[in-house]
């Protein structure tokens, strides 16, 4: 039997992760600015890894950055929204804290009653404060659509008194239109075609 004389080919190395882009420092500030009002104890161990592993801070960085993007998005926005909803993770965060807390002196018997009695008023005191803030946010989300009706209805208000000039405008800006377009399709069908004689410049094309 003739052994085969096709090349096996060699496998491919494998492919490692694009590195993330390089970060600014006003997105690494972006970053420690949300986490600091909203877990400060994570911020703590992000400052730690920059001083002991700076690559490996910059990655946690990058990867927080698609999660955090609409808060950098609403801070530009609306300031005020911006930090009524950090107020809202920050007391979800410490409700999450005090509930883990909570469950786990309960699978650990016997209970400590002091322990969960002071983790039981952590948790009602930050569900607590959510609610209040999430409050805020509703008062805030009606304002704001209060402020944009009023608005409508101001633009509403106007439109009868700009009617005229409005459709004048209109009408100009679409005969101009349609006259470039009418001039530009003029324009090439007046090309010459192949073994046609093009007029040089300076030279009057013959008429008939």
């Amino acid at each position: 039997m003739t052994p085969s004389t096709t090349a096996t080919p060699s496998p491919k190395p494998p492919t490692t992760p694009e590195p993330p882009h390089a970060l600014t420092s006003e997105e690494r500030q972006a970053v420690r600015d949300i986490l600091g009002a909203t877990s400060p104890r994570l911020l703590g161990h992000l400052l730690e890894l920059e001083k002991s592993n700076a690559a490996e801070a910059d990655r946690r960085y990058a990867e927080s950055l698609p999660r955090l993007r609409f808060l950098f998005d609403l801070k530009a926005r609306d300031p005020e929204l911006y930090h009524l909803r950090l107020k809202d993770i920050q007391h979800g965060r410490e409700a999450y804290e005090a509930a883990r807390a909570i469950a786990a002196l309960d699978a650990k018997p016997p209970v400590d009653t002091a322990a969960r009695r002071t983790h039981e008023s952590a948790l009602r005191a930050a569900l607590t404060g959510q609610y209040n803030v999430r409050t805020l946010i509703i008062r805030h989300d009606a304002e704001s659509l209060t402020e944009r009706r009023l608005a409508l209805l101001s633009d509403a208000e106007k439109r009868p008194t700009q009617a005229a000039a409005v459709v004048e405008k209109n009408m100009k800006s679409m005969v101009d239109r349609e006259r470039r377009r009418q001039e530009r399709r003029a324009d090439k069908d007046r090309k010459p075609g192949a073994g046609e004689h093009r007029p040089a410049q300076g030279e009057r094309a013959p008429t008939d």
